[in-house]
């Protein structure tokens, strides 16, 4: 009996201790994991929202959470402008495989507040810190350096430190805002958890963009079919100007 009940208390102190030190961890979901886009799509806004589970009861202050939103690879051709005798030309050009269409960070502060620089570029918090593996060798800073730029004007690349609203000490919420011409395919939303610098937790969930309508049979026709929807280019090419010509002729 008495083996039974300091079996009882061990157990009871161990799954006491194990409560206390139990790491936290993150969950997190969207409004919507489908976007759908029509003809007249102007962009759209998904809701990000979670929680901190198991909240250590000695933690002081609030933890910290960092999004990274990732869209589908893409090829891009990457030309040089050439100043030829006053007049800026085409240069030497180069595809690109495998490099990320979209790619947003937001945050609840500045993510050098945070965490240092080492964990920022290993956890990919930054631009600078997007993956950018073709580019190699002397071309990395002069083409890498304009791929960025034009992403950051088109909003494809972003980053915002005011992102993630914190809620009390376990709840969060956040916008992910898409831009008009976003591509469509699978995007992923990576949560972040950190507290005092260090990672604790990590979470992603996913969503797609993809075309209806009419707008979807275009495109898959175009694709799939490329013979057939040539063709329907020139009978519908045809029609609009023999209907503008009978049209003339009438008037």
């Amino acid at each position: 009996m008495r083996k039974l009940r300091a079996f009882v208390l061990a157990f009871l102190v161990l799954a006491i201790w194990v409560n206390h030190v139990r790491a936290e961890r993150v969950v997190a979901d969207l409004t919507s994991h489908h976007i759908s886009v029509e003809f007249d799509f102007s962009g759209a806004t998904l809701t990000l929202f979670g929680a901190v589970e198991d909240t250590a009861k000695h933690a002081e202050g609030k933890p910290d959470i960092v999004v990274t939103i990732k869209g589908p690879k893409d090829s891009v051709r990457i030309r040089k402008k050439e100043n030829f005798a006053g007049v800026w030309i085409n240069g030497p050009s180069k595809l690109l495989h495998n490099l990320p269409s979209y790619y947003v960070v937001i945050s609840n502060r500045p993510v050098s507040e945070i965490t240092d620089a080492e964990t920022s570029r290993l956890l990919r918090f930054g631009l600078d810190d997007v993956p950018l593996s073709e580019f190699s060798g002397e071309q990395f800073d002069e083409f890498a350096s304009a791929f960025v730029r034009l992403k950051k004007q088109r909003k494809h690349f972003a980053a915002s430190s005011d992102g993630i609203t914190l809620i009390g000490k376990s709840l969060f919420r956040g916008e992910l805002r898409l831009p008009a011409d976003v591509q469509t395919g699978e995007y992923s939303a990576k949560v972040h958890l950190l507290r005092n610098g260090k990672l604790l937790s990590q979470y992603e969930t996913n969503f797609d963009i993809k075309k209806t309508g009419v707008e979807s049979w275009i495109y898959n026709t175009a694709q799939d079919h490329s013979l057939v929807y040539g063709l329907l280019a020139v009978l519908t090419a045809l029609a609009s100007g023999l209907g503008a010509s009978y049209i003339f002729r009438q008037a």
